[in-house]
């Protein structure tokens, strides 16, 4: 099955949501981050609704989907996946409206509330993290340093939290990362906590120009 045939057995469903269609996706895009519903349509012949946040703040040289999940990570249990041409008819709407529940009582709820950057960073960074985000912990790492130089928070808790990014980085055996790529990120934390030290205008001029770059780049 392809993409253009499941966005079929939802009519107009994401659009009255305020979500728009960019080839694969739809999206709302706010202020820091793009909110993401897809398709993943395998060549085995399985479909899975996933969903995801894109930060806008992050520079990127690719559109990824770090930030989110499955269906089945929020409706465990539920029938979550299309296998074709398998299905009947009965099975299709099943689906078709597990999905259209989940993004109504779930997702969109959810999306929500992490148009703040504060909510998200608390997020990030909760020993309870909400289970709708799922993502390894140097992108978490990487997005919450983002997110507080983004904010203005204190250079100090900013640079600590850098500084506690950088080592993880560097020395935890958990990073299964290339030497290249480890010291790549670092160099980046160092370019974010030079911003994070300067004046609000250099600040709030440094993320609109990453922004304005990933709006024309993606969106």
């Amino acid at each position: 099955m392809k993409n253009s045939e499941v966005f079929k057995l939802f009519g107009d469903f994401f659009f009255t949501r305020g979500f728009q269609k960019r080839k694969t996706m739809v999206y709302q895009l706010n202020d820091y981050i793009s909110l993401c519903f897809f398709f993943e349509c395998t060549n085995i012949g399985s479909v899975y609704f996933a969903y995801s946040f894109f930060p806008i703040i992050m520079p990127s040289d690719f559109f990824h989907y770090t930030y989110g999940g499955r269906l089945v990570d929020i409706l465990p249990g539920k029938h979550t996946s299309l296998t074709t041409p398998y299905e009947t008819e009965e099975s299709i709407q099943e689906w078709v409206q597990n999905v259209k529940d989940a993004v109504d009582s779930k997702l969109i709820p959810f999306y929500q509330m992490i148009e703040n950057p504060a909510t998200l960073l608390n997020l990030l960074n909760s020993d309870k993290k909400d289970r709708i985000i799922s993502c390894p912990i140097v992108d978490r790492l990487m997005l919450s340093a983002y997110l507080k130089t983004y904010m203005g928070k204190s250079a100090k808790e900013t640079l600590r939290y850098i500084d506690f990014a950088k080592d993880y980085l560097l020395f935890s055996p958990m990073v299964q990362l290339s030497e290249e790529l480890r010291f790549n990120k670092v160099e980046e934390l160092d370019v974010l906590a030079s911003y994070a030290k300067c004046s609000d205008k250099d600040r709030v001029l440094f993320f609109n120009n990453i922004k304005n770059e990933m709006r024309d780049k993606f969106f």
